[in-house]
């Protein structure tokens, strides 16, 4: 007898079994990318010296973990699902090779881990998701490319950094064959496992950090990747249903007769401080503005609003209002 190679190169590796590998290693990789990125994202539509800021990293992380288990899990199970079916219409298919099936998981794999990259970056800059955005009617219209900062130069850079994720896909495909084959498919097996287990513990984890926020809680669900769909809630918020007159160009339109005849026209300074936080407002690091605050002539308004949490979403709702 001789001793049984765990590597055989007899054995073909199944497609599944190889795809399974892949899966949990971009699943991992996603994981390790969005808890890097948690602080930023949070800090997005939160204060990061909100005092339940540690409860939101905590469950930051745990969905990080649920939803990249879940979307590994159930991109598994569609492959079973294809496969069977592919078994019950063809009862005895040729055997096929692995090259056109990896291409197509790789590619589909880099489009997913590139959206996911945009949605990160454009939510931390801006504090809104990428889904919630007509991604096409962007495309297409080049003065919103400009305003976002879609130029050639990062359309290119996008470009090369997904070519180079596709090659790396490739290259994980090959490296997870051998893996595929050793113990008959015991490293694959152990792959979907640990999707399957890692799902609800990410989900008890979010639930464990979730507990310690006590307030600005809807801010906070909101900065979770498509966190009201993979967790089954709504907004807890009302909203009122706008619809907007919009007129040339795009920009807001208003009627001419809803304008406000101006009778007495003063000369108004316009002050924008850019930074300074309510917080950090006060008769200790803000003397004289405090002074100037608390004088009889002044007229201070008890809530305040802004079009937006970020310089240049600012200033527009503050010059076009």
């Amino acid at each position: 007898m001789t001793p049984r190679d765990d590597f055989s190169q007899d054995a073909r590796p199944s497609r599944v079994r190889v795809a399974t590998i892949v899966i949990l290693a971009n699943v991992i990789g996603l994981i390790v990318f969005l808890q890097a990125r948690a602080p930023r994202m949070i800090a997005a539509v939160v204060d990061p010296l909100h005092p339940d800021w540690t409860g939101m990293e905590r469950a930051f992380g745990g969905y990080a973990v649920f939803a990249g288990c879940l979307l590994g899990a159930a991109l598994l199970a569609l492959m079973f699902v294809v496969r069977e079916l592919r078994r019950r219409l063809h009862p005895a298919p040729a055997r096929r090779g692995m090259v056109l099936p990896a291409m197509t998981l790789a590619g589909t794999l880099t489009a997913v881990v590139v959206l996911v990259f945009i949605e990160v970056l454009l939510f931390q800059d801006y504090g809104i998701h990428l889904y919630e955005f007509d991604v096409f009617g962007i495309l297409a219209d080049g003065a919103l490319r400009r305003d976002l900062g879609i130029q050639p130069a990062e359309v290119a850079r996008v470009t090369v950094a997904g070519v180079t994720l596709l090659a790396a896909e490739v290259l994980l495909f090959v490296a997870a064959a051998p893996l595929a084959r050793w113990r008959n498919g015991a490293v694959a097996r152990a792959s979907a496992a640990a999707m399957l287990i890692a799902a609800p513990g990410g989900l008890a984890l979010f639930h464990a950090g979730e507990r310690e926020i006590h307030s600005d809680r809807s801010e906070f669900e909101g900065a979770l990747p498509l966190g009201r769909q993979l967790l089954l809630r709504a907004p807890s918020r009302p909203f009122i249903a706008v619809q907007p007159r919009l007129g040339k160009g795009g920009y807001p339109g208003v009627d001419d007769m809803m304008l406000p005849a101006l009778t007495d026209r003063k000369n108004i300074v316009f002050f924008v401080a850019d930074g300074l936080r309510a917080d950090m407002f006060g008769a200790e690091l803000t003397p004289n503005l405090w002074r100037f605050a608390n004088r009889e002539d002044v007229i201070r308004s008890r809530r305040h609003f802004s079009t937006g949490h970020v310089s240049e979403a600012g200033i527009f709702g503050l010059l076009y209002s």
